[in-house]
């Protein structure tokens, strides 16, 4: 009968029975997402509050502190606007050699650690950089990367620019390349002149995407630390941290109230952060017929990516040959600075590697959930995590954490290397749930149900059905989760405990007390450590082949 054939594997007669996908319940998302991404963020507002948060709110520095981050963001905005523009104009309107691999390159700035960035570019303008000694010499002019300028600092700015103008860049350019051949076409016919063009159709279609890309940097900078604390910047994630750093005892509590203005400041930048990232990652079909280029188009879309990594990664090269025509017979400095760190390599290494196939594990199933019953405020908050200071979530790690300090269990988390990955999972989920969603098509769902008739259990369901379709999505996300977590440095700042020091904590603090060619050949090193898996994943990606 037709209530036997509705009744499932019991074999009862009754009202049909309704089964629910295979995917995390929304009380259990909500209480994950919670414990690892918010519970941070309220340690640190109840810590404030406590210490005596108004104060820290009314405090006329705070606020003095607060305008130069906004302020720096700003500039970083406007300098990336520079740099992305020109590059997505001509990767978009002409053809030249190396196209694609050029649209693959502009990404690798994100890749590189902020203070990587900043040591290179100290080394061009710094106090003792090369450009610096050479305008002194020529012309007398003494330049200095962290001084201020109108009330403004464009070093520190110009080096957050370089290091995400892809952000904008990348976007731009798909919105560019969406545009519609035939309306451009029309419109010339149509005797509309090239600023009509560019008013009436380019704009509107791209200035979104741009937009959206330049909060993303501006967002970034209002949080950033490593490049302002290098380059002295008075901004308010500095003042967390030595607040932090001064007092062991009473130092949390002192920071966690000086974290309250950047707190509220992040909280207003995420309102419009989900929207941003929307727009940014919109997705586009390429409709646009790009006019036939050269070698000097290459050059020319190649120049913003040469201008923002070339100084720098120059800079560091350079130090090295004056060292070795220095001292022709020492041994080499990339020896010896692997020898002087290679304890907290072996910690980075161990720390990622266990952090991204944390972020794996955790991020799949909510992954799942949510392509399968979707909440607009949870993908919205979880979007709006990844503009919150870095340092201020590290800051709430340990706050979260210490409360735990004397339960049997849990207190093995506080003071241990678990504390840098739970502050690794609340900082990049967000990241890598991003890219898993992007393996849940409406084929996954089809399959999910049909399996499900089929008699096969959830487990069954997910590990012999859904992942085997998913393989390089999951290899995209693990390599992500690496690269995220081995370049970390401001959570880590706040978390690790001294037996487990990473690789870019003891650069961080080798630009203070050690030679410039060891600290220029460990960046190098750092850097390609981190490139290294997603240029093996690269490699060993299946190659599609052209169907003629």
């Amino acid at each position: 009968s037709p209530r036997r054939a509705w009744s499932g594997s019991s074999g009862g007669v009754g009202p049909p029975r309704r089964e629910r996908p295979t995917s995390v319940s929304r009380p259990l998302r909500a209480a994950v997402v919670g414990l690892i991404v918010a519970a941070p963020f309220a340690a640190v507002l109840a810590e404030g509050v406590a210490a005596g948060g108004l104060a820290a709110l009314v405090d006329p520095d705070a606020a003095a502190l607060a305008w130069n981050s906004i302020a720096l963001g700003a500039t970083a905005a406007l300098f990336a606007a520079l740099l992305a523009v020109p590059f997505a104009a001509l990767a978009a309107f002409r053809t030249f050699p190396l196209r694609g691999a050029l649209t693959l390159a502009v990404a690798t700035p994100l890749l590189v650690p902020l203070h990587v960035h900043a040591i290179g570019w100290m080394r061009i303008f710094g106090r003792q950089g090369y450009l610096t000694a050479w305008l002194a010499e020529s012309t007398g002019y003494v330049h200095e990367v962290r001084a201020p300028w109108l009330g403004l600092y464009p070093g520190p700015a110009w080096i957050l620019a370089c290091a995400w103008f892809p952000l904008a860049a990348l976007p731009t350019l798909a919105g560019l390349r969406a545009l519609d051949h035939e309306a451009l076409e029309a419109a010339r016919l149509a005797g509309v002149g090239r600023l009509g063009v560019l008013r009436r159709i380019v704009l509107p279609a791209v200035a979104p995407r741009l937009c959206g890309g330049l909060f993303l940097v501006f967002a970034f900078t209002l949080a950033s630390f490593p490049v302002t604390s290098l380059l002295d910047t008075p901004v308010l994630s500095q003042r967390i941290f030595f607040a932090f750093s001064r007092d062991h005892a009473g130092g949390p509590a002192a920071a966690a109230l000086q974290a309250l203005p950047l707190l509220l400041a992040a909280a207003c930048v995420a309102v419009w952060l989900p929207r941003a990232a929307a727009e940014t990652a919109e997705g586009f079909r390429t409709r646009l017929r790009p006019r036939r280029g050269g070698v000097l188009a290459l050059a020319a879309a190649a120049a913003p990516l040469v201008l923002a990594v070339g100084p720098p990664l120059w800079g560091l090269v350079w130090k090295l040959v004056e060292a070795r025509r220095l001292k022709p017979h020492a041994p080499s400095p990339f020896r010896d600075a692997f020898r002087m760190v290679e304890t907290e390599f072996v910690n980075s290494f161990l720390l990622s590697a266990g952090a991204a196939a944390l972020l794996l594990v955790v991020a799949w199933p909510l992954a799942w959930s949510l392509a399968r019953r979707p909440s607009g405020g949870l993908s919205g908050f979880l979007d709006a995590s990844v503009a919150a200071p870095p340092i201020v979530l590290g800051l709430g790690v340990v706050l979260f954490w210490r409360r735990f300090a004397d339960v049997p269990i849990l207190g093995g988390v506080y003071g241990g290397a678990a504390l840098v990955v739970f502050a690794y999972l609340a900082r990049f989920l967000p990241v890598v749930l991003r890219v898993l969603a992007t393996g849940f098509g409406p084929e996954a769902g089809a399959q999910d149900d049909a399996a499900r008739l089929a008699g096969h259990g959830p487990l069954r369901r997910a590990v012999g059905v859904l992942l085997p379709g998913q393989a390089g999505v999951l290899a995209a996300a693990l390599v992500l989760g690496y690269v995220c977590c081995f370049v970390e440095l401001d959570a880590t700042l706040m978390t690790h405990p001294p037996a487990w020091r990473t690789v870019q904590v003891r650069l961080f603090n080798m630009v203070h007390y050690r030679g410039d060619d060891e600290v220029a050949a460990l960046c190098l090193l750092a850097v390609g450590a981190a490139l290294l898996p997603p240029a093996v994943v690269a490699l060993l990606a299946p190659r599609r082949r052209r169907v003629r």
